[in-house]
């Protein structure tokens, strides 16, 4: 018999609410050819009720002796995971497998390197010397990246690190650019072989194009890690791209790490190698470098599913948890939302109570003495018995007819579509359909080509008990190019969910820049400035959303168009429960269904797709609608809305309350065991006098030991203590120099909030 076993492909534990990728591989050592279907089955346990009801995704597989055969399939990650069976050809299971439960728990990570096994390497230095939890993968030969973007789904970065980027075809380096676009952040590694990783890759992703190789201390490696070192090590040398920045150097001012923001995402360089001498023989220094590299480009940034549900009581949040990707497939939308959303949807609309009168009497007099009467009369007393019947099923057709057949014979869908715009004219659509069927049966739908598919949704609230709960037998989805969906037994007009990501390339704003751009500042409490749309398509209702915060910008922008913008900046109503990084929850989305709450929380779910990142705002529009799923080889009749969105960047700002949040950089323990971290906060152009740099503690369990506070003098390279867990420190230039403040926080484990304040 064949064995089978099965895999996450990013290594990563099941993490409810998020696409994931398994990889399910048989393998036959038998004497002749097996046929049969491996299946991906959804256990079930605790966790919130899924919208439609967690899938089966079948995929038919033929495996010669002595071969095996892997099949990769993305799926809406359930509470309890996924676990594989094969099955004969008349559906027999033959045996099971499950997914070992070794793979990391934080950040998914791919690393393209042609290093044998680094990933191992990788993992565990980061395990045995460091606090970072990551899943980490490898890509160890060109041809096993991905050519398309949406299959990094579920992946927050990717590392290059002692690779030929020139044996990437075309496709592959677009998926990679469209990657970082889409949100995610890209680890490049320098050193000695610089050009050979660095030199194929287009010039956007390359923040320190190399053009030599020299020498420079990692010193300022080591600190940051808490390491005294005077080695040196071989070090790319070139020009900084326009836009990036040094965000450390050598003492002699030898860039060692730049970063460059692309479209929603970020690129981290390392002018050095850390697989290289001499960090392959200080395992303390390799750590320090990988978990700056990573905190560079990890922190703070979170999907729409990184809600922490966990603090009301609900015990480990089972559709969520940081980060839950970056890239593309980043966004699930926040529990609640898609079931309002599907409160658009056609109800089945009362019959007439007339036409239904007059049935009902017509029924009862047809089937009595008046139908007796008539018979009898006739002399043909005899065809009672076929009368009757015959006008009991004229009734019932009739009433059938009233009630269910003025809707229609046609499929009904409602949708949401959620269009991310990224860089280069790149288009992420994340699709939310609600299918209603006119006759009983099973339903068959066609998703686009190459998109990913579930029939499971979040569901919170109302909805999880309500006319959106599960019901009905779980889906079916092949895998293939595009899959298929089957809905058995589905009863007549009861709404199925199906949900899609897939990811094109048009001429929505084609080029370096964002497709609509803005041009913003904050002043007085207003923003100022304008917006442009560089698509092909007019945008209404455009929107600014902050987490506190929601902005009207303008009603209307056609192709091609700019709009001026002059708008006072107010509140937003949020949720108690707050949301994630960029964006809060609507109280709309626990409200009754109703129009108006649906449209409310269909653009906090536009909201939720991007904004994953400290200081990032959410630019909403409303676009027409385009027709993508099939349904019985058919295109349905549609309704719903569709929305265009992107993160967005004020130019400035005159207030630091408006400031994006600190970034970590650096993270160890001390040899006392205290947790030592490293923060860098940039300093919003326009901001008017003095910052203070303010700490306090988030809450939670008291601290035993109070938190210290040292802010880092970029002249005199030292360190100045600030005394207190809730100290207000007036900065020296030193300090802000080149618009970046360096703090580091010392504490027992605590949860501290480093913050600018204004000093008037």
């Amino acid at each position: 018999m064949p064995t089978l076993t099965v895999s996450h492909l990013w290594n990563q534990n099941a993490r409810g609410g998020s696409w994931s990728p398994y990889v399910v591989t048989v393998r036959n050592d038998g004497q002749t050819t097996f046929a049969g279907t491996v299946a991906l089955v959804a256990d079930t346990g605790y966790g919130p009720i899924p919208l439609g009801g967690f899938p089966e995704y079948d995929a038919v597989v033929i495996v010669p002796p002595g071969s095996q055969r892997a099949v990769t399939a993305y799926v809406l990650e359930s509470a309890n995971g996924y676990h594989a069976e094969l099955r004969d050809g008349q559906g027999s299971v033959l045996t099971t497998a499950r997914v070992p439960t070794s793979g990391g728990a934080g950040a998914a990570v791919a690393i393209v390197s042609d290093v044998p096994q680094v990933q191992q390497r990788l993992d565990a230095l980061l395990r045995s010397q460091s606090q970072l939890d990551a899943a980490v993968s490898q890509f160890s030969a060109g041809q096993a990246f991905p050519a398309d973007v949406v299959r990094l789904s579920g992946l927050n970065a990717v590392i290059l690190d002692e690779f030929d980027t020139g044996s990437l075809s075309a496709l592959q380096l677009r998926a990679l650019t469209d990657f970082v676009g889409l949100g995610g952040t890209l680890i490049l590694a320098g050193g000695a072989g610089a050009r050979r990783t660095l030199g194929p890759l287009p010039g956007e992703l390359v923040p320190l194009r190399p053009t030599g190789v020299g020498t420079a201390s990692l010193a300022p490696v080591a600190e940051l890690g808490g390491l005294a070192t005077a080695v040196t090590a071989p070090v790319s040398t070139g020009d900084v791209a326009a836009g990036a920045r040094v965000t450390l150097a050598a003492p002699g001012g030898t860039p060692l790490i730049v970063e460059a923001g692309y479209g929603a995402g970020d690129v981290v360089e390392l002018a050095f190698d850390p697989l290289a001498a001499p960090f392959d023989g200080r395992i303390d220094l390799a750590a320090a470098a990988w978990v700056q590299a990573l905190a560079r480009g990890l922190t703070g940034v979170a999907g729409s599913g990184s809600m922490q549900l966990g603090r009301l009581g609900f015990g480990a949040p089972p559709f969520g948890g940081p980060p839950v990707g970056s890239g593309p497939g980043s966004a699930t939308g926040y529990p609640g939302y898609l079931g309002q959303a599907l409160a658009e949807a056609p109800a089945a609309a009362s019959p007439p109570f007339g036409l239904l009168a007059v049935l009902f009497v017509a029924y009862l007099l047809a089937v009595s003495g008046l139908a007796y009467s008539a018979l009898r009369a006739a002399g043909r007393r005899g065809l009672l018995w076929v009368v009757v019947p015959v006008t009991a099923i004229v009734c019932t057709a009739g009433a059938y007819l009233a009630g269910f057949g003025t809707r229609g014979a046609d499929f009904q869908v409602v949708q949401v579509q959620v269009e991310r715009l990224a860089p280069g004219g790149v288009v992420e659509t994340s699709e939310f359909d609600g299918v209603l069927a006119p006759r009983r049966g099973d339903v068959t739908l066609t998703a686009p080509p190459g998109a990913l598919v579930t029939t499971a949704g979040s569901a919170f609230g109302p909805f999880a008990f309500g006319p959106f709960a599960t019901a009905g037998d779980p889906a079916r989805i092949t895998v293939a190019n595009p899959a298929g969906v089957t809905f058995p037994n589905v009863a007549v007009w009861d709404l199925r969910p199906v949900q899609t990501l897939s990811v094109t390339h048009g001429g929505e704003g084609a080029g370096a820049g964002m497709p609509i751009e803005t041009q913003l500042r904050l002043r007085a409490g207003r923003l100022q400035g304008q917006v442009v749309n560089h698509t092909s398509r007019t945008v209404h209702d455009v929107q600014l959303i902050s987490p506190t915060a929601h902005v009207a910008l303008a009603g209307s922008v056609a192709p091609g168009a700019t709009a001026a913008v002059d708008a006072p900046v107010t509140s937003s109503t949020v949720s108690a429960l707050g949301g994630k990084v960029g964006v809060g929850i609507p109280n709309g989305v626990f409200a009754p269904p109703s129009a108006r709450n649906a449209g409310q929380t269909m653009v906090a779910l536009a909201a939720t797709e991007v904004a994953v990142r400290p200081g990032e705002w959410a630019l909403v529009g409303l676009v027409d609608r385009t027709e993508t799923l099939r349904v019985g080889g058919e295109r349905p009749h549609g309704s719903g809305r569709a929305f265009v969105v992107e993160p967005a960047r004020l130019l400035s700002v005159d207030s630091a309350a408006a400031a994006a949040p600190p970034q970590l950089v650096s993270t160890y323990t001390s040899g006392t065991g205290a947790l030592i971290q490293v923060y860098e906060q940039v300093v919003p152009p326009g901001l008017a006098g003095r910052v203070t740099l303010t700490t306090s503690l988030l809450p939670g369990k008291p601290p035993t030991v109070a938190p210290s506070l040292e802010v880092y003098d970029q002249e005199s390279h030292t360190w100045r203590a600030v005394t207190g867990s809730a100290a207000a420190a007036p900065l020296t230039p030193g300090e802000v120099a080149d618009g970046v403040i360096r703090t580091r926080v010392t504490s027992d484990g605590s949860q501290v909030q480093v913050s600018l304040s204004d000093v008037p």
